[in-house]
C-alpha cells in the first residue's frame, strides 16, 4: 500500500494469493514476462488525457484470482485502467472486473472477457485473434472496438453508444436503453442488436451474414 505515490510491481510471472490487495494513491503497474493472476488492485489517480491509473500489461494472460468483488478500482473522478494481454484478458468462467470512468483493452493473441457493475468509457477495445465480451451494468460507451472473432457487447442497465465496430464473426449487441452505432463491418458471420427498452439509431452497418434488429420502440 501507498498512501502517497506509485506502486509498480515487475516479474516474470505475478500471482496475487487469495485477499491480497494492491492500493495506490498513484499510478499502480504490473508487468510480467508470463501471466498475472489479479486480486484487488486500486489507485486514487486521476490520470491525464492518454495516460491511465492502472496499467496492467502481460507476455502472457491476465486473469482472476478468483476473489469475488471488482478487482480493478480506478472509479474516482479521472480514473482510467490500459490493459494488454500477449494472451487472454479473463476467462470465460472469470471475467476481469473494474470500476473506471475510461479503460483501454487488447488481447494479442487470445481472448478478451470483461465486466463492470457501473458506467465506463472504452477509448480501445481490441483483440487481435480472438473473441472479446464486455457487460456493464450503466451505459456503456466504445470509440472503438476491433474484434477478430465474436463480440458480445452488452449494458443490463443503461445506454450502449459504439462509434466503430469491426468484427470477425457472429455477434451480439444488447441494452435495456438505446443502442447507437456507428460504422459497422462484419466480416463475417451474423449481426443482432437488441434494445430492450428503447430504440435503434444505426448508421453504416455491413454484415456479411443476417442483420436481426430488436427494439421496444
Amino acid at each position: 500500500r501507498s498512501a502517497a505515490g506509485a506502486i509498480a510491481l515487475t516479474g516474470d510471472g505475478i500471482g496475487m494469493s487469495a485477499g491480497a490487495d494492491i492500493q495506490a494513491a498513484g499510478r499502480a503497474s504490473l508487468a510480467s514476462g508470463g501471466d498475472i493472476r489479479l486480486g484487488h488492485v486500486a489507485s486514487a489517480l486521476a490520470a491525464p488525457a492518454g495516460a491511465a491509473s492502472i496499467v496492467i500489461t502481460a507476455a502472457g494472460s491476465i486473469l482472476s484470482n478468483g476473489d469475488a468483488g471488482t478487482l480493478l478500482d480506478a472509479s474516482g473522478t479521472g480514473g482510467a485502467i490500459a490493459l494488454q494481454a500477449g494472451v487472454n484478458l479473463g476467462s470465460t468462467t472469470a471475467a476481469l472486473t473494474f470500476a473506471a470512468p475510461r479503460l483501454s483493452a487488447r488481447s494479442l493473441a487470445g481472448d478478451i472477457h470483461l465486466a463492470t457493475s457501473g458506467a465506463t468509457h472504452v477509448t480501445s477495445l481490441v483483440s487481435n485473434a480472438g473473441a472479446a465480451t464486455l457487460v456493464a451494468g450503466g451505459n456503456l460507451t466504445i470509440d472503438a472496438a476491433t474484434i477478430a472473432g465474436h463480440a458480445e457487447i452488452s449494458t443490463t442497465a443503461g445506454a450502449l453508444d459504439i462509434a466503430a465496430l469491426t468484427a470477425g464473426a457472429s455477434s451480439v449487441l444488447s441494452a435495456s436503453g438505446a443502442v447507437t452505432l456507428g460504422d459497422t463491418a462484419m466480416t463475417a458471420g451474423d449481426l443482432a442488436i437488441t434494445s430492450t427498452d428503447a430504440n435503434l439509431s444505426l448508421a453504416g452497418l455491413d454484415v456479411a451474414g443476417n442483420l436481426t434488429l430488436t427494439a421496444a420502440t
